[in-house]
């Protein structure tokens, strides 16, 4: 049995950090980062943002670069103007590992919680580094695709305390108040746990339905591509087999994990 290494506490006196590292100017929608917010916010947590999409100093640390200039350059895009993001505010940043260190010493989470694509997790860990041994006295827990597909490599991080496996609105919540509470956190459904020299490997939760319904929505009707610059205004539509196929997948996230991973394999093998 693994309990909770905080002592019992007012929610209100548990600070939750939500550590988004993007690469620079990268157009990925962080989802997570809005509906983890309104969730944790209901429970009564304080809590604070760390964004990394502005700073342009990334490649200091990492192989990634400004993503929308990439676009441009390998013809995804058209070229833009950054002058109306300017004017509402929208400015580049430098400084990012100190930054950082400020945000941590000043916030003094009990909680980081940490969203990550197989592209950003070493930009987390440079950052998690960073932070001096004297001020660690939080917990780190990691979400997002790569953390769900790589857990059992992410967990063995010494940086690293919790994963998430595949959906967080549950597990995230479940999580929080175990912490803050000095409860049980050896038994919360799709979390990777590690403590006293122990990994706890959990069963996953049932899927939550109402994403996948919203999934197969966009799949069929939004993602047809409204390509509008491309294509002069004109709505192009996907080929039916295209939409059918992202549909499948949508559909096969609510099969139970293992089936699900057993069905994709097969699907891959007969393709290929």
């Amino acid at each position: 049995m693994l309990k909770s290494p905080f002592s019992s506490r007012h929610k209100k006196d548990f600070k939750i950090l939500i550590f988004y590292p993007n690469l620079h100017m990268s157009a990925l929608m962080p989802q997570s980062v809005g509906i983890f917010t309104a969730l944790l916010k209901q429970e009564g947590y304080p809590l604070d943002l760390f964004d990394c999409t502005y700073y342009e100093d990334i490649d200091s640390l990492t192989l990634g670069k400004n993503t929308n200039e990439e676009k441009v350059e390998n013809r995804n895009v058209h070229k833009y103007d950054n002058t109306e993001w300017h004017e509402k505010g929208v400015k580049p940043k430098n400084g990012i590992v100190e930054a950082f260190k400020k945000k941590v010493t000043t916030f003094k989470p009990d909680l980081i919680l940490v969203s990550v694509l197989e592209s950003t997790y070493y930009l987390a860990i440079d950052l998690l580094k960073a932070i001096p041994e004297k001020d660690r006295s939080y917990k780190t827990f990691f979400g997002g695709v790569f953390a769900t597909y790589a857990a059992n490599k992410i967990i063995k991080n010494p940086l690293v305390d919790y994963v998430c496996r595949g959906e967080g609105e549950g597990a995230v919540v479940e999580m929080a108040n175990a912490l803050s509470s000095g409860g049980r956190i050896d038994q919360i459904k799709n979390c990777t746990v590690k403590g006293e020299g122990n990994i706890f490997r959990n069963n996953m939760r049932p899927p939550i339905l109402y994403q996948y319904l919203i999934g197969i929505y966009l799949n069929l009707a939004v993602c047809i591509d409204l390509c509008k610059e491309k294509y002069g205004g004109q709505l192009v539509l996907r080929p039916k087999e295209d939409a059918l196929i992202h549909a499948l997948f949508v559909i096969l996230h609510l099969i139970t994990w293992n089936t699900k991973q057993r069905l994709v394999e097969n699907f891959t093998e007969k393709k290929v």
